[in-house]
């Protein structure tokens, strides 16, 4: 897996936060406009010379959905700090969305508390559904109980499902969003799906 490196933050208009380069080079692979994002989450490829390596959004950055990309989905020149794209805090967001929802404990934002995680089980390439057309095991509305497949893993070429369940994840819940980009590398750990638990 390729060395990861973490974007800077800084404050941008409207609550809003900016997502800036790290460092000069080629940035591939974006988030696109209107997916969740939270802590952990891979923002994309920054090429420099003979090096590249995954970016990610760190620790403290809020858990949001990222608009006001700078490029299209293709390889772009970035200088030192420049805005790459922008998160707007779910907390900002209207409350009706069905994605409003936070990527993590570590960063929700006010009034999202009672929303809980399923992470990653191990590194891997995350798959939300069991063939290209099929349909998605789940999609935010979707009710899911323990045990129930979520999703798969593939690492080298074998497939594991993502099951729901686990500790602190009640019996049922519902999907609010899914935090992981189908065909997206991720690390154990990582936000996979953002729940609203169920009675």
């Amino acid at each position: 897996m390729r060395a990861v490196l973490a974007v800077r933050l800084v404050a941008g208009s409207g609550g809003r936060v900016r997502a800036c380069a790290p460092a000069v080079g080629w940035w591939s692979d974006p988030p696109g406009a209107g997916e969740i994002v939270g802590p952990g989450s891979r923002v994309g490829r920054l090429e420099r010379l003979t090096r590249c390596w995954v970016l990610a959004l760190p620790a403290g950055c809020p858990a949001g959905r990222v608009v006001a990309v700078a490029g299209p989905q293709r390889r772009l020149p970035v200088g030192f700090l420049e805005p790459l794209f922008e998160i707007e805090p779910l907390a900002a967001a209207t409350a009706s969305s069905p994605t409003s929802a936070a990527a993590g404990k570590a960063g929700l934002p006010a009034g999202a508390e009672d929303h809980v995680i399923l992470r990653a089980p191990s590194d891997g390439v995350y798959y939300g559904r069991p063939t290209p057309e099929a349909p998605p095991f789940v999609e935010p509305g979707s009710r899911v109980r323990q045990g129930q497949p979520v999703g798969l893993i593939e690492v080298m070429k074998t497939f594991q499902q993502v099951l729901y369940g686990g500790e602190g994840l009640p019996e049922k819940a519902e999907v609010v969003a899914v935090a992981a980009r189908d065909g997206q590398e991720v690390q154990a750990g990582e936000p996979l799906l953002i729940l609203r638990p169920l009675g």
